[in-house]
Order: C-alpha cells, then structure tokens, then sequence
C-alpha cells in the first residue's frame, strides 16, 4: 500500500500550507526551534506552530552570521530566514538549548526579525528534582507573554483542548509505530519520517484526521510478506531526510523505528490528567525521552534506545549525526559500545547540508552485508 501522497506534499509544500492556512483562517504562525518548546500552549492561544527546517542544499547566506563548523541543521533553518521563505512566519521561539541553535536565534532576530519571539528556558538537567517545577515557571510565562501579545487569555480549558488533541495525535503516531513493529505494516520507514515530519508543520486537527484515514486503510491481520528488508533503527540528532531512509530501504534495509528529535522522540509520551494543566504539559517534556543534550549526569536514554532495539527486534543500527553537533557527537561512543553490547551492530553516517548518497550508499551496502539473516 502507497501512502497517502498528502503527507509528502505537506513536507515540500509547508511554507505554501502555512500561508494557505494563515489566509483560510486569519490566525499567526510561529516558528520553533526545538521539540522541548511546548507547542500546546501555542495551539491553544490559537497559532499555528510549525517546525523550522532547512533544505539540504549548500548555502552561502550564513557565511557572514555564523562559523561554517556549526551544524547543518542551525545553518538551513538560517539560511531560509535569510532568504525570506519564512517571511509568513509572525514569531519565533528557540530554546535555551545548545549555543548553536541560540546563535541561530540571535542572528534571525536581528535580520529576519518577526513580530514575536521569545526564549524559552528549557532546564537542562530534566532529572534535577527542581526542574519541574523550573519549567513550570518558565511555561506560565511563556503563556503570560502571549497572552500579552495577542491581547485575549488562553484559559486552562484551551489548554486541555489543546493537550487532548496532542494526546490523541501522539497515540496515532504511536500506533503507526507499533504496526511497524509488529509487521502489519507495508508503509516503508521513509514514508512514516515523513508523516512524522508532516505532524510538525500541519494543524494537529488536520494531520490526525489524515492519518486516521490513512491508518484505518491497514488491515489488522494483513502482515507483510517475509521477503522485507533487515530490521534496522536510525538513532542520533535531527534527522530530517527521508531520501536517507530512500537509499537504505533500496539496498535492502527495512528501518522500523527511531529514536532522534524528527522522529519518534518528538511524539513519544503522553500528557497526564492533573487539576494543574501547565503542570501536566512541563511534565510530560520533562519525562520524554531526552535528547543528549538533556540527559546529563546519567544517560537515562541509552535504556530506552536498547528497549526500543529489542522491542523492534532490530538487527542493526544506523548511528546518524550532524556534522558539528556537539552533543550527540559526546553521545555516539558511548550508544555504540551499548548496542554492541547486546549484540546489535552498528554503523556511524555524519551529514551535513547535503546528504553523500555516493558514500553512503557503499559503507550502507558493506553494512547491511555484514548482518548475517536470521535462519
């Protein structure tokens, strides 16, 4: 079964969705960042929250703004700033994430400025006892902040509504997973990235109401024919490019699940029930699964990764980073004596702007040779 070409489109065409959407209901757009910026509050205050990305093509409009060794990631999103295809966008939010990323934020500010923006102050050790109850306060006055902005509240009902339909797209995305998992699935991993991807420049409504036809298209006891590609997972930093995925899945890899900020850590957890809803979104990106950055003193990550490795029945590994990205780059060692410590080999890609199909598609190749198949 092919997927449903919409969320492809979605993908390619976010800047004409978002404008489409801005004139077919009146309301702003805001741009983010980072997945640790609570985008509940934003939909609830009625916005549209759309996931910066860049295109993996070379730039040269940074050169002057930022050092060529910061990651490619920081580098596209700037790049389109610059260029003014994000000139629809009515404010940005960044995380006080890693200097790369509050660089990037700085510079947009001052040459692709929007009307709102504001910085988010994300705690950096989620496991501190008081980091909580830090971003509790930081998200009440990010809601203080746009309530002053627009000039109407967004009252605790707003933000259950808005919790409730994140709920439910997470547990969509989620279940997509787990027909992957467990092979009732014929959507390759390239096309769920980009579904994934999809859920974070569309209106949550509307993405559901998508991926709710294109989920109840599956039949439940149809499973996929043995003759499928190696199980494999992606691990790593912002990973964006399907045509990555593309290239594995031609030289015989199947990839069913993820673990990196645009893929599964970006839907994974659910919000609580609480009488505090601002207490119950913090909660919930306090307990998702953390990006490296995140994780410190205690890499509380490398079980879920190794838990999702064995709850996938992966054979192989694909280590994929950014180029420059600090702490993913700390963080790759570390995964990659774990998972060979459980028997599952694995295999580095760094990228860049542009993704070294050439190269890859050989060492992906050596790599997959090297799996020796089950029976």
């Amino acid at each position: 079964m092919a997927v449903n070409v919409h969320f492809d489109e979605m993908v390619s065409k976010r800047h004409q969705y978002a404008r489409e959407w801005k004139e077919r209901t009146g309301g702003r757009v805001v741009g983010y960042m980072c997945t640790y910026i609570p985008e509940e509050m934003l939909y609830a205050a009625g916005l549209l929250p759309v996931r910066l990305l860049g295109e993996h093509q070379p730039e040269s409009v940074t050169e002057a703004h930022m050092p060529g060794f910061f990651c490619s990631y920081t580098r596209g999103c700037l790049a389109e700033g610059l260029l003014g295809r994000y000139d629809y966008l009515d404010g940005v939010i960044a995380p006080h994430g890693c200097y790369q990323i509050r660089q990037a934020y700085a510079v947009w500010n001052r040459h692709a400025s929007t009307d709102y923006k504001f910085y988010f102050f994300m705690p950096t050790v989620v496991r501190s006892p008081r980091a909580h109850q830090a971003l509790v306060k930081e998200t009440q006055r990010l809601r203080t902040s746009l309530q002053e902005w627009l000039g109407k509240p967004v009252t605790d009902e707003a933000l259950r509504k808005a919790a409730d339909v994140y709920n439910a797209n997470r547990s969509l995305l989620t279940r997509l997973y787990e027909l992957r998992r467990d092979g009732y699935s014929t959507i390759p991993g390239s096309e769920v990235l980009k579904i994934v991807l999809a859920s974070q420049v569309m209106d949550k409504a509307e993405h559901m109401e998508a991926l709710e036809v294109l989920l109840g298209g599956l039949v439940p006891g149809d499973k996929r024919d043995g003759g499928d590609g190696i199980r494999l997972m992606v691990v790593g930093s912002e990973m964006d490019a399907p045509e990555l995925l593309e290239l594995v899945e031609s030289l015989g890899g199947d990839v069913v699940v993820d673990d990196h900020c645009a893929g599964s850590r970006y839907f994974w957890g659910q919000i609580g029930n609480g009488s505090d809803v601002v207490a119950a979104i913090s909660r919930r990106y306090i307990d998702r699964p953390a990006c490296p950055l995140y994780d410190q003193p205690d890499r509380r990550r490398t079980d879920h990764v190794l838990g999702l490795a064995r709850d996938y029945g992966v054979k192989g590994a694909l280590l994929v980073h950014l180029k420059f990205c600090d702490p993913h780059e700390y963080d790759m060692p570390h995964l990659r004596t774990s998972l060979q410590n459980v028997g599952i080999p694995s295999l580095d890609l760094e990228t860049d702007l542009t993704i070294p199909v050439g190269q890859f598609h050989t060492r992906i190749e050596a790599f997959l040779e090297t799996i020796v198949p089950e029976g």
